[in-house]
């Protein structure tokens, strides 16, 4: 009885859907009986959900679970074990997990030759994540002379940005831009990781011209494609600029960037980050470097929409990851019906930037908007709060009219103007069904199947039934 749902939560899985591949297991879960081996493959599915949701404490208590289980199947214990020591790498336990890792060693030559790359790929990243780089740098050349070409469409990014990391840390700056732009070539999405590094390189090798170049990629490519659980990427993008505003003499916008790093790295439960940036070393201010002043007004831009996005996260726990599972919902569902780049970056700002009026009215307003007439009178006014916090910031019309849009509904039953379905903006309707689907799941903590029935009796009086109807089969299209 477990099988299918095990099949249909693999599936999902692959397709980036957590939270109903988790609906899935759960349910496998609950009906494996005896089989311990596809208990401990369960437990260990789970346990790599949680990390994916920066839910590193959960990550390793599913891990140790699933080995706690597990008989004697010594491949398949490998692989736990490995996902356990790099959830303890991941959640700043670093000794333990090195400790951990070496302990498999005796083991690596008996696994076959892919495994024994992932193996030491990720020994490698627990190395560099315990400034151990020269240790680090052995462990992921072991794992380069191992991969295949058939590996390297999957491995080839991580393997070459994590060595581009490594070597810039030992100072060889020539093989780290190498092996950064080799990662760039192996990229399957935006390549932000890589870009970062390379900013951070340029900087380190005073070429400022350069430092510019891949900054701004980096602030395109993170806006135009903010997809979910990328919150440490976002820090690391934060520090790496706050090190050019250092260095071209605006220290107070230096401040600013550590400070919403270190937010954002505890956020994604990255505390060894978060800890070094408490010893970060103020910046001087001096005379401004003129020919930056264009990248430092980016650099202005990209921090005022961050912390815009940061200010809502404080309203409650779960919403940074509602926003999250809303911008990776509204981003599928746009991207399934061919949306171009251009669109798809304005409705990850609506999804991200939408509520933002609502940091701006009283806790008990927001979180119990129906106590009173004056308290859902007050709450009505978000949409307009937002677009006047943000006027600053003069976003084009689509945003601003989608943001404004975002409760409207087809029957005109919406606020705040009560528009009809012909009237809201296209940005609006695919803003609504992702917001209704992210917060039943994420918010009120509704299973996934669940959440896609409650959606479809709101069809299509308060959502529009062509993206609800796109949105059931982001989950059947895998």
């Amino acid at each position: 009885m477990w099988h299918e749902p095990w099949r249909q939560g693999q599936r999902l899985y692959r397709g980036g859907w957590l939270d109903a591949a988790h609906e899935q297991f759960t349910i496998a879960l609950d009906f494996v009986a005896t089989d311990f081996v596809a208990e401990a493959q369960i437990m260990d599915a789970m346990g790599r959900i949680a990390m994916q949701r920066n839910r590193h404490q959960d990550g390793i208590h599913w891990f140790r679970q699933a080995l706690s289980v597990l008989g004697d199947y010594p491949e398949l214990q490998f692989v736990i074990t490995l996902h356990l020591n790099m959830a303890l790498s991941l959640g700043a336990d670093e000794d333990r997990a090195l400790r951990g890792l070496q302990r498999l060693e005796l083991q690596v030559s008996s696994q076959p030759r892919r495994q024994q790359a992932i193996y030491h790929l990720n020994h490698g990243v627990a190395y560099t994540n315990a400034q151990l780089y020269r240790q680090a740098l052995e462990r992921l050349r072991k794992a380069q002379t191992l991969l295949t070409a058939e590996d390297m469409p999957q491995m080839g990014y991580p393997l070459h940005t994590n060595l581009g990391v490594v070597l810039t840390a030992l100072g060889d700056y020539a093989a780290a831009r190498q092996e950064l732009l080799d990662a760039l070539e192996w990229s399957p999405d935006t390549g932000l990781h890589a870009l970062n590094e390379l900013t951070r390189l340029a900087i380190l090798s005073n070429d400022e011209n350069q430092a510019k170049v891949y900054g701004q990629q980096a602030i395109e490519r993170m806006w135009s494609s903010l997809m979910t659980f990328e919150k440490r990427e976002l820090a690391n993008l934060s520090e790496i600029l706050a090190q050019f505003a250092a260095s071209a003499g605006d220290a107070a916008l230096c401040r600013q960037l550590i400070d919403t790093a270190q937010t954002l790295y505890g956020q994604s439960g990255v505390w060894r980050h978060w800890r070094r940036l408490q010893d970060y070393s103020e910046a001087s201010e001096g005379p401004h470097d003129n020919t930056a002043a264009p990248f430092l007004a980016d650099i202005h831009r990209f921090l005022q929409m961050l912390q815009m996005m940061l200010a809502q996260d404080i309203l409650h726990e779960k919403l940074p990851v509602v926003a999250d599972v809303r911008t990776q919902v509204a981003e599928a569902m746009a991207s399934a019906h061919g949306w171009d780049a251009d669109l798809r970056r304005d409705l990850t700002l609506v999804s991200r930037l939408a509520d933002l009026g609502l940091a701006a009215i009283d806790y008990d307003v927001v979180h119990d908007p129906h106590k009173s007439l004056a308290t859902w009178n007050r709450y009505r006014a978000h949409p307009a709060l937002s677009l006047q916090l943000l006027a600053p910031l003069d976003l084009p019309h689509s945003i601003t009219e989608a943001i404004g849009d975002h409760h409207e509904q087809p029957d005109g039953g919406g606020f705040p103007v009560a528009k009809t379905a012909s009237q809201i903006s296209p940005l609006a309707q695919v803003f609504s069904v992702a917001h209704a689907y992210a917060w039943d799941v994420i918010y009120r903590g509704i299973p996934h199947s669940q959440t896609l029935s409650n959606l479809e009796t709101k069809t299509p009086h308060e959502l529009p039934e062509f993206w609800v109807h796109t949105l059931f089969s982001l989950f059947t299209s895998h």
